[in-house]
């Protein structure tokens, strides 16, 4: 049986049992933990949120909460965060990611399928990224690597380092520098008053 636990912590399952059907959890301001679940899992006013080994989807609104924090990891299902001043950590989400803050501490996203990620005024580093990759963003700096598909950017005052992009790369920003090494396809940027620096991953052929 399924029971909610202190602090909103999914718990009293048998230790080598997933727990069967979907999780809905109503807080305020609350923490969770919840692993190792077979189905859905939704949860709203969390403050710290820390979800891992789900077969289904995530959908997670957090508590506009300073220093809050969500980690995501092993999602086999579609996700969908808005944690406002949160900061993000996602690893090994297997389907779309759509992750949204602002004012955050930082937003991680690694080992994961497309992913878009709009976080005003906060870092962001995403890398091995096994599909498209997709940044709304003002106001920071973003670290990007080794990404299979496409990659988008629009920003204001964000800066860009990006590597091993094997598909196209759009990028629109304002004072901000650009920085890319080891492209593979088509290359649009647009920025101001910054520098762009580019390097292939080999010489070009010489006739």
């Amino acid at each position: 049986r399924r029971e909610e636990g202190p602090r909103g912590r999914v718990e009293g399952q048998e230790p080598d049992a997933l727990p069967q059907g979907n999780v809905n959890l109503g807080l305020n301001y609350s923490d969770v933990t919840a692993s190792n679940i077979e189905g859905d899992v939704v949860v709203a006013g969390a403050k710290r949120a820390r979800i891992s080994n789900v077969t289904g989807a995530v959908d997670l609104t957090a508590a506009n909460a300073s220093n809050g924090l969500v980690e995501l990891r092993d999602i086999s299902g579609q996700v969908k965060v808005n944690a406002p001043f949160c900061r993000i950590t996602a690893q090994g989400l297997d389907q779309l990611a759509d992750l949204r803050t602002e004012h955050s501490p930082g937003v991680d996203v690694s080992r994961s399928a497309s992913v878009v990620i709009d976080a005003p005024h906060s870092d962001v580093r995403a890398r091995n990224i096994d599909g498209d990759l997709r940044i709304l963003s003002s106001n920071s700096n973003l670290q990007i690597s080794s990404v299979s598909g496409r990659l988008q950017v629009q920003g204001q005052q964000t800066s860009v380092n990006a590597e091993d992009v094997k598909g196209n790369i759009t990028i629109e920003t304002t004072h901000g520098d650009v920085a890319l090494k080891n492209f593979f396809e088509d290359v649009h940027v647009e920025t101001s008053y910054r520098d762009v620096t580019l390097t292939t991953a080999s010489e070009p052929a010489r006739d």
